[in-house]
């Protein structure tokens, strides 16, 4: 599934990904990747290679929204494109930031927080992946669906397993079939893509 919460990448792949218009965190016209050094995770610059932010976290993720979720002390928090930690380490997992929020983890539930660390929607759902297309992917009762901006089921948890919403449509699988969705949860033809 799309989403699952942040694990580590390669630097080569995060390399690839930047050079490809992947996530980024813009430092004087450059994109920051993670980069291990010594067992320890840092940011260097994708065009020059040059250290950006000192290894010094256990984790690193792809800068999102000029944000970079990090983990600290067995915590996930968020750090700026300076390396300034901008929200403590806390979760016990997280998602990237997009449309300005990110879903979060703390006390086995996750919910959403905005760039400043207030939590906007509350800590309800058993998984919450990013938004996109203003809808995010959220499990209730082992089931998947999707949310709109104020944490209400826009298309209800229904589905065995959720994708993304891109282009106005979306994959699910339901009763062992993979169909794909508009954004109110209607069947919608497929695209030449997800064929």
């Amino acid at each position: 599934m799309k989403g699952r919460p942040i694990q580590s990448l390669s630097v080569s792949a995060l390399l690839l990904a930047a050079s490809c218009g992947g996530p980024s965190g813009s430092k004087e016209g450059s994109t920051l990747v993670p980069a291990e050094r010594e067992g320890k995770w840092g940011y260097i610059e994708s065009a020059t290679r040059k250290l950006a932010i000192r290894p010094q976290f256990e984790k690193a993720e792809p800068f999102s929204d000029d944000l970079a979720a990090v983990l600290s002390g067995g915590k996930w928090g968020y750090i700026d494109t300076s390396g300034k930690m901008v929200i403590q380490p806390q979760f016990e997992a997280v998602q990237r930031y997009a449309e300005g929020v990110a879903a979060v983890q703390s006390g086995g539930k996750w919910g959403f927080i905005d760039k400043a660390g207030k939590m906007v929607l509350p800590l309800q759902y058993e998984w919450a992946d990013a938004f996109s297309e203003g809808l995010a992917i959220a499990r209730s009762e082992g089931k998947f669906g999707y949310i709109d901006r104020t944490g209400q089921f826009a298309i209800p948890p229904q589905y065995g397993w959720a994708e993304r919403f891109a282009g106005g449509v979306a994959r699910v699988r339901i009763s062992g079939k993979w169909e794909t969705i508009d954004s109110t949860g209607k069947p919608a033809p497929r695209n030449e893509e997800q064929k």
